[in-house]
């Protein structure tokens, strides 16, 4: 048991320290990163604000400290007495950091507790109750294209989301996230929002790059015949198939590399 409570203890020290990294790289250059156990699984960003970025990596560092602590009673209680009024200190420190950065996070959380667990009814209640900044709505609009809560996103929209943020260390659309991350509906639902199917990352990659490159690794069971699928609604969307990334690639050559050969044959008809 000492055994599984010291890496738990671990685990959550070194997601502290993941989470003031990945922080501060979002504060000192304008990035949107976000930490996530499963490449499949979109997350939303770290609060924007580096001061409750580090409450929270305060909070993960206090768990820490509790397992840690109930994994050994003896080794706390020699530790405790040793050093007893520096750990108070520092306990008390860490809770009045958290406590006074909680305001600046807690105001979003029911939204986003909704939206991820894909309550849209709540959702829908809980945006009718107040305004969001934009970012916030921009970063929920993740999970509801996800979960395919299509009324749920056209409300964040209307509340001021915007389908066409872009996001990331490359500039990535939401569209070029919904080919690789999301069921096929979502990128049929933001193409009937008229999003622009050929905007270009810091990559010169668009949505349709992105689809012939990743989807297949994203997501699970996903074969030929859907990517066909979503290319075909892209193209016919005005995706242009002669647009070059910056490794020199057009949607064809990627479609070749990856013997997609319908795919291909279809490129090749245009």
């Amino acid at each position: 048991m000492q055994v599984f409570l010291d890496l738990i203890s671990i685990s959550l020290l070194f997601m502290a320290i993941l989470v003031v990294i990945t922080g501060g790289l979002n504060a000192l250059f304008g990035w949107n990163l976000a930490i996530s156990v499963r490449s499949t699984v979109p997350t939303m960003a770290l609060p924007d604000d580096f001061t409750t970025v580090i409450a929270l990596a305060i909070a993960l560092l206090l768990l820490s400290g509790f397992f840690y602590a109930i994994a050994d009673l003896k080794r706390t209680g020699a530790f405790l007495k040793k050093y007893r009024w520096p750990v108070f200190a520092g306990v008390v420190v860490a809770i009045a950091a958290s406590v006074i950065s909680l305001a600046n996070f807690a105001p979003h959380l029911p939204l986003e507790l909704a939206v991820q667990s894909s309550d849209e009814e709540k959702a829908m209640e809980l945006l009718e109750q107040r305004d969001y900044p934009a970012e916030v709505l921009n970063d929920l609009i993740y999970w509801s294209l996800k979960y395919e809560d299509f009324e749920l996103t056209k409300a964040m929209v209307a509340k001021g989301a915007d389908l066409e943020h872009r996001r990331g260390e490359f500039n990535t659309t939401l569209l070029q996230s919904a080919v690789l991350y999301f069921p096929s509906t979502a990128t049929d639902f933001l193409i009937g929002q008229g999003v622009d199917v050929n905007v270009q990352d810091d990559y010169e990659r668009t949505a349709l790059h992105h689809l012939l490159s990743y989807r297949e690794g994203n997501i699970e069971n996903t074969d030929e015949a859907e990517i066909l699928a979503i290319a075909e609604t892209l193209v016919e969307a005005g995706a242009k198939i002669d647009l070059k990334s910056e490794f020199d690639e057009t949607p064809l050559d990627i479609a070749k590399s990856k013997n997609y050969d319908t795919i291909v044959s279809f490129l090749e008809s245009l």
